[in-house]
């Protein structure tokens, strides 16, 4: 099973428009239709429901994006837990509690840690997911891990940002 950890704002949306951009959901949808990958959300705005402040329905998360992915015809098929807030953790424990996840991408506007590296495609919050973004997403989707030498991780953030643009 392939899987993309999909965050939200910044990433289904652009500084330019308010939560779905058509063009971005779009590009979105391209890539689940060309892998047939699930997506598990990761937004930070699953934290409110997650942790019982407000039911699934009454969340910002289900009202804002849940519900207009579907119109587009895009389902959330799973939704992170949530583990001291931090999405390195939540994956890696989300990744260890599926085995039969055998490819998955990480489409967040966040910086990423070491052990998500490969799997990962930073997304510049001002544009959101684009076209630029769909053959990097297909390849990692179908087990070609990009922008780093697994033998040669970049750890830092800056240097990484630079490989990321130079050879998205």
């Amino acid at each position: 099973m392939k899987v993309i950890f999909l965050d939200f704002d910044g990433v289904i949306n652009s500084y330019q428009s308010e939560l779905v951009d058509p063009e971005c959901v779009g590009v979105l949808s391209a890539i689940i239709e060309e892998t047939n990958a699930k997506v598990v959300a990761t937004s930070a705005s699953r934290y409110a429901f997650l942790e019982g402040k407000v039911t699934y329905l009454e969340s910002d998360f289900y009202r804002d994006y849940v519900k207009r992915l579907q119109a587009y015809g895009i389902q959330i098929d799973d939704i992170l837990p949530c583990i001291h807030k931090n999405k390195e953790i939540e994956i890696q424990t989300y990744l260890q509690q599926h085995p039969n996840i055998s490819e998955y991408l990480v489409l967040d506007d966040d910086y990423f840690y070491v052990s998500l590296l490969g799997h990962e495609i930073y997304i510049d919050f001002e544009r959101g997911l684009s076209i630029f973004d769909f053959q990097p997403a297909v390849d990692i989707l179908n087990g070609k891990l990009l922008y780093y030498n697994q033998n040669k991780i970049e750890i830092d953030t800056e240097k990484r940002m630079i490989l990321r643009k130079y050879l998205k």
